[in-house]
């Protein structure tokens, strides 16, 4: 990708080359959804970059490796070679070995590494290697190892911010992010304690505005009782639906605002990035309760993307929904200033209409019964003419 590039919107999905995305200096990368890249070979990442960049509202799923990486050389031997003064936030990974982030300098808010097992899709069996976490990279003591001790990269990197420090994590904030370990290195020596110039705390959740949901491992090893915890925070993950749970007390309310510059300032190298919402009071990429959920990817001329999934799709046939769930589309293309309602139909009625602005029907006046089908479809009304969605069908757990 070139410098400077807006990519947004996009669907990404069975791809050959290393990485499905990587952005250079001044790229903005939000809401795209991405699966399954690196068939030919991978470099590690569905989506990669790292220097004066943005990643956002993003999906990243299904692949043996990281969901999104900013990377840098491994030891670097110069400055130049990290990555600053980025920003990912509201990303969400799904099924893949997390969120890593070399470099310094960086943003790192709101992003949600959900714990589901990666399934490889020839053999159709689980390929855990390690409990998906998320990794500020901490590079201090490979760097020292790696370059001569009277280098200008050995003379720096690590030190405080304020006193001329580089690499090594040093000037990154992070918050309200959600993942089942947050760790402060990568490779077989994890590093829980090392505290890095922060808002909140350490490189640990623990006391910050991030949260850990395993934060007394200490190892690489897999070990049940540490997986599957994030995903119990949320509402139905399986189905994409990755709001907190009215019950996850922790995750609601409980967030930094990280529109607030006194707080978090933006980068020196990028700070006209115009992407942080304001008013962030939440724990990870979405917030309980709001009337609009963002599902990245291509819009289509209909509604697409339903929420719960489709489980009359052979794919998506053992896939149920949640007994008190909502009913989510991804929203369609439209031009500007073009009028757009939906009509969202369940069962054969009309039961909601709604701007683009909201997404979400509430079945709140509805008892779904368990082990029932149901359809339902979402209508469009364009300046007066009207065009009929596809059926689709939920099954209740």
């Amino acid at each position: 990708m070139g410098f400077d590039t807006n990519f947004t919107y996009n669907t990404l999905i069975n791809t050959a080359c290393s990485q499905a995305l990587r952005g250079r200096a001044g790229s903005d990368i939000r809401y795209n959804y991405i699966r399954n890249a690196g068939w030919a070979q991978t470099d590690g990442a569905l989506l990669g970059g790292g220097h004066a960049m943005a990643a956002a509202y993003n999906w990243t799923m299904d692949h043996k490796e990281k969901g999104l990486r900013f990377d840098a050389a491994w030891p670097p031997t110069a400055i130049s070679q990290w990555g600053t003064d980025s920003y990912a936030h509201h990303n969400v990974t799904v099924r893949n070995k997390g969120l890593v982030f070399k470099g310094w300098k960086q943003r790192i808010y709101n992003n949600t590494v959900v714990d589901l097992d990666y399934i490889n899709p020839i053999t159709k069996t689980v390929n855990s290697v390690v409990i998906p976490r998320l990794v500020i990279h901490n590079d201090k003591q490979k760097t020292l190892d790696s370059n001569a001790a009277d280098s200008a990269i050995a003379l720096c990197v690590g030190d405080d911010i304020d006193a001329g420090g580089c690499g090594a994590g040093v000037g990154t904030l992070y918050a309200n992010n959600l993942s089942a370990l947050i760790l402060g290195n990568i490779g077989p020596t994890i590093h829980r304690n090392e505290a890095l110039t922060t808002v909140g705390g350490p490189i640990l959740a623990t006391g910050s505005t991030n949260v850990e949901t395993n934060p007394t491992t200490i190892t690489n090893d897999i070990a049940a009782e540490y997986q599957n915890k994030v995903q119990k925070l949320l509402r139905d993950p399986a189905n994409y639906d990755f709001r907190a749970k009215f019950s996850s007390a922790s995750l609601i309310g409980t967030g930094s605002d990280i529109g607030n510059v006194s707080l978090f300032p933006k980068t020196e190298t990028y700070s006209d990035y115009a992407g942080l919402p304001s008013n962030v009071d939440y724990i990870g990429a979405y917030a309980a309760s709001a009337q609009y959920y963002s599902i990245p990817g291509k819009r289509e001329l209909n509604a697409s993307h339903p929420i719960p999934v489709d489980n009359s799709l052979a794919v998506n046939s053992q896939i149920t929904a949640k007994i008190d769930t909502d009913l989510i589309w991804r929203v369609a293309r439209g031009d500007v200033g073009e009028s757009v309602e939906y009509q969202v139909y369940f069962e054969g009625g009309l039961v909601g209409t709604y701007t683009s602005a909201q997404n979400i029907h509430l079945l709140t006046d509805i008892s779904l019964v368990s082990g029932q089908s149901y359809q339902w479809r979402v209508d469009i009304d364009r300046n007066g003419t009207l065009a009929i969605g596809e059926t689709w069908q939920f099954t209740v757990e």
